[in-house]
């Protein structure tokens, strides 16, 4: 096969002739192309009939050498009845078609050359079927086909035959339409967002048919500064911002004309922190700059969140945002926030990194800013020379202490406040002189006397920011130099003693002096040290020292003052000398600033009782300090009772002094007593004290009888069961005040006046007896007891009219053998003894009251009384002992009603005279006691 697709023999033999059987249909034509060589070009119609049907006949071969009629192929399948077809993107080897192509032998077929160029492979041959050959039609084009320089299809030529005879015939390859294939699709590129020009993010490439009829646009720029130029993704001139979007997704569409394919490319903004893009280089500042001062603001290509100074930092400089103007604004911040001034010698520039980053904390790049700073220029002072050197020539009498000798003047460029001072002075330890911030230069001292006549001043004028200027030197002579005054009558141990009590006006010391320079008025000056003043005064032009008035040695602060002395003669002073005034005693008479006092005691008390101790040591005054007194006290009326100790001052008791006592029987009494104080040297001063003694409510109340016996109605609800009463030694009304009660349990009542009652006792049997006990109180608390004893009894009798009827009464009641009867006898007959026996009483004490009874003496059983000593008052007290044995053996319980059987009643009194047996009541013990000084008192019934 040659490379047009021809069948070409490679046999250097001549070809045979093979025979064939020619249907009667078949015919052979002639034909324009050349056969191949080997055979024999035959123009001639050859029969086939008879040898076909010999040969069918026969099966066997038949032979003809004679030349046979040459054909052209058939294509069997062509024209296509379904035309092929192929993508233009297909690149890889694809069938297209399978052609089948008859002829008596294998026809050589093969392509035309713009067939080959489209892309269509050589025709490969598949099948052999006589006279059928089918050969396979494939497409390869790496570059792929394209549609529309196809104009949607390519004709394949196939020609088939040879030389003698050929075939050709057009196979048409559909060409299918595809979008435009993008060879590098997707992809992403990172963007700084400072980027502001025009940039080239990606060239799309396409496959080479769709690479000259593809067109792209941007469908989506997502927002963004972004184009499609040509098959160029570019960034356009615009802003990027990372905080306000980061990402950009782009949607590019591509087309043919006929169809579109879309790619997607992301842009990643990369953050890139505010760039500082209109800061100037330098900047100046004045080094006398106090106030905050804007130095220059900063331009940034994006918002910042902060812009600060990068190290090394500076304090006097900050960099802020102005919310008003919303720039960041480079600050001098004043010299009080920085807390030092601007100094040219210290530093002369600064250079300030400054940086900016934004809210995610990216910084920018950092840009310095230098400061620089203008120096302040030093003063002058103007009225002094360097060269020659100033000079001043001073009188020393003309000019005192504090007294200006020179002003300085100066200017300042900057007017800037000027500071004079004086760095030294020669000699220095002799300088009389000083210079004061303003300029002047004065005294510190009078140059009348002053010892030396020659002085080299250095002075210099300084402003703030210039601290160490060249000074300007100052020569000052003193001329005319005074001789100071001279004191000559100091004492040699200086101490002058000052007796007390002097006259004001008193001349104490007089200061002497000489002075070689005549007609020098002198003039005497002290000065008094500590308080000497209140005491002391000094006469100026004669030097005398006096007393300013009476000095009272005890009353001084202190007893030694000190004055300092000395001479002027009116241009100098002389030495000063120091002098001591020495306040010397003399003895003064003591004074009681309390003329009259007094002592308030209440009665009784004993013997070594103490009752008050004057304080005497701040009532008597005494102008000797520390001076010692003794007492002494006379109390006419007081008989001895009340005694003074003499260093103490406490007076006490001798004896007891009873207001209660039957001779006296007073509320209250007063004893005048003359105390007199004797200081160490014999003066004395006297004082009135008033003892004065009041009535103690100090007895205790006393019932009128040491037990009782009472009568309640049996069956009763209440009733009276008598009246008692009680005496009270105190002498006061106040101080017998008494309230009564019983002290136990049972329904039974005392009232204030005395009067007995009792509640109900309906629910006790006739004969029950309650024992309880009876106390009387006074306002003090002390109280008296005695026992009582109640029975519940029928009610009395009506009282016999004659005695015929009472013993008619009696003889009844004793022959009925009761006894309620005996009863109704009995308590009337005992009450009736009862005050018959308080009536005896009475009188026995009246007699003894009076001292008229002889015969009545105290033959009784008493309370004992004993005295009792009371250490916390240190006197003795009579007070109340213990009551006798059987007073002892009162039983104080709760009366008990009998709940079982009553005892058996007691025999029927007697009936011959109507008396009662004394077994048959309770044996009742009345006892006369001590009631003070009052005699005894028998109790009453």
């Amino acid at each position: 096969m040659t490379s047009r697709g021809r069948l070409t023999s490679t046999s250097s033999t001549r070809h045979r002739y093979s025979p064939h059987c020619l249907r009667p249909e078949q015919t052979f034509s002639t034909v324009s192309n050349p056969p191949p060589r080997p055979f024999t070009r035959s123009a001639s119609s050859i029969a086939t009939t008879p040898l076909c049907a010999l040969q069918d006949r026969r099966k066997t071969p038949f032979l003809k050498w004679a030349p046979a009629l040459h054909q052209p192929p058939v294509f069997v399948n062509l024209p296509a009845v379904t035309l092929p077809s192929i993508a233009e993107s297909v690149t890889s080897k694809t069938l297209l078609y399978t052609l089948t192509v008859s002829d008596l032998g294998v026809p050589p077929c093969y392509l035309s050359d713009t067939a080959l160029a489209a892309g269509i492979l050589p025709l490969e041959q598949s099948t052999v079927t006589p006279p059928n050959t089918q050969y396979l039609v494939y497409a390869h084009n790496p570059g792929g086909f394209d549609f529309e320089g196809s104009s949607g299809a390519v004709n394949v030529e196939i020609t088939c035959g040879d030389s003698v005879s050929t075939v050709k015939e057009t196979l048409i390859v559909n060409i299918i339409n595809t979008a435009p294939v993008i060879t590098n699709p997707g992809g992403s590129s990172d963007v700084a967002e400072d980027v502001s020009g025009t940039l080239t993010l990606k060239t799309l490439d396409f496959v080479t048919f769709d690479k000259s009829d593809a067109t792209c646009s941007m469908t989506s720029a997502d927002g963004g500064p972004f184009a499609v130029t040509g098959n160029q993704i570019v960034k356009t001139a615009g802003a990027l911002d990372f905080e306000t979007k980061a990402t950009y997704n782009l949607d590019v569409t591509c087309t043919d004309g006929l169809l579109q394919t879309t790619d997607t490319y992301v842009v990643k903004v990369q953050n890139v922190g505010p760039k500082i893009t209109s800061l100037p280089t330098a900047s100046t500042l004045d080094e006398w700059q106090t106030a905050e001062k804007q130095l220059t603001t900063l331009t940034l290509t994006e918002d910042a969140a902060d812009c600060v100074q990068t190290s090394p930092t500076y304090n006097e400089f900050n960099v802020k945002y102005e919310p008003a103007t919303k720039v960041w604004v480079i600050y001098y911040v004043s010299e009080a926030v920085a807390g030092r001034s601007l100094s040219y010698d210290t530093n002369p520039f600064y250079n300030l990194h400054i940086q900016c980053s934004d809210a995610a904390g990216v910084k920018g790049a950092e840009k310095i800013f230098t400061v620089h700073i203008n120096d302040n220029k030093a003063p002058t002072i103007d009225n002094l020379s360097r060269s020659p050197i100033t000079k001043l020539s001073l009188v020393a009498k003309d000019f005192s202490a504090t007294d200006t000798v020179f002003t300085a003047t100066g200017s300042d460029v900057e007017n800037d406040n000027v500071i004079y001072s004086m760095l030294s002075c020669t000699p220095n330890a002799t300088c009389p002189f000083i210079m004061s911030p303003n300029g002047d230069i004065v005294t510190n001292a009078d140059l009348h006397s002053y010892p030396n006549n020659s002085f080299q001043l250095s002075v210099v004028a300084t402003d703030k920011y210039n601290k160490n200027p060249t000074p300007y030197t100052v020569i000052v002579e003193i001329t005319d130099i005074n001789t100071v005054p001279k004191l000559t009558n100091v004492p040699k141990i200086d101490v002058l003693a000052v007796y007390e009590n002097n006259a004001a006006g008193d001349v104490i010391y007089d200061i002497n002096h000489e002075d070689p320079d005549v007609g020098d008025v002198i003039k005497y000056f002290c000065n008094f040290i500590d308080g000497g003043a209140d005491y002391f005064t000094c006469d100026s032009a004669t030097g005398e020292i006096r007393a300013k008035s009476v000095i009272n040695f005890e009353k001084v602060n202190k007893l030694s003052y000190e004055v300092v002395i000395h001479a002027y003669d009116g241009y100098g002073n002389s030495t000063t000398e120091t002098l001591t005034l020495l306040i010397s005693d003399v003895n003064e008479k003591p004074e009681f600033t309390t003329t009259t006092g007094t002592i308030t005691k209440n009665d009784e008390g004993g013997p070594g009782e103490q009752i008050s101790c004057p304080d005497f040591k701040n009532d008597i005054e005494d102008e000797d300090v520390g001076d010692v007194h003794t007492y002494k006290m006379s109390c006419p009326r007081g008989l001895g009772v009340f005694v003074m100790d003499p260093l103490t001052g406490c007076v006490t008791m001798t004896k007891e002094w009873d207001l209660d006592a039957a001779n006296k029987r007073l509320g209250e009494e007063n004893i005048v007593c003359i105390v007199t104080a004797t200081d160490r040297r014999g003066l004395t001063t006297t004082a009135t004290f008033n003892i004065k003694i009041k009535e103690e409510d100090d007895n205790k109340p006393f019932l009128s009888q040491t037990s009782y016996v009472y009568c309640a109605t049996v069956g009763s609800t209440s009733g009276t069961l008598g009246q008692v009463t009680s005496t009270d030694n105190d002498v006061l009304d106040a101080h017998k005040t008494k309230k009564y009660e019983f002290v136990g349990s049972g329904p039974f009542y005392a009232s204030g006046t005395g009067s007995l009652t009792y509640g109900d006792l309906s629910s006790y049997a006739k004969g029950t007896k309650f024992e309880t006990t009876l106390r009387v109180t006074d306002s003090a608390g002390h109280y008296d007891e005695s026992p009582v004893t109640i029975f519940i009894c029928d009610p009395p009798p009506p009282a016999p009219s004659n005695p015929n009827s009472a013993s008619g009464a009696s003889s009844a009641s004793a022959t009925s053998g009761g006894i309620d009867n005996f009863l109704y006898w009995l308590i009337p007959a005992l009450l009736l003894l009862a005050l018959m026996a308080g009536l005896a009483v009475y009188l026995i004490r009246r007699c003894i009251q009076g001292g008229r009874c002889g015969s009545c003496y105290q033959s009784r059983t008493v309370k004992t009384i004993r005295p009792l000593q009371d250490p916390a008052r240190g006197q003795t007290r009579v007070i109340t002992a213990r009551e006798v044995d059987e007073r002892q053996a009162v039983y104080r319980k709760p009366p008990t009603p009998s709940t079982s059987t009553p005892p058996p009643p007691p025999p029927p009194p007697p009936t011959d005279k109507g008396t009662i047996a004394p077994c048959e009541l309770p044996i009742v013990h009345y006892h006369a006691r001590d009631v003070g000084n009052l005699g005894a008192m028998y109790p009453k019934y």
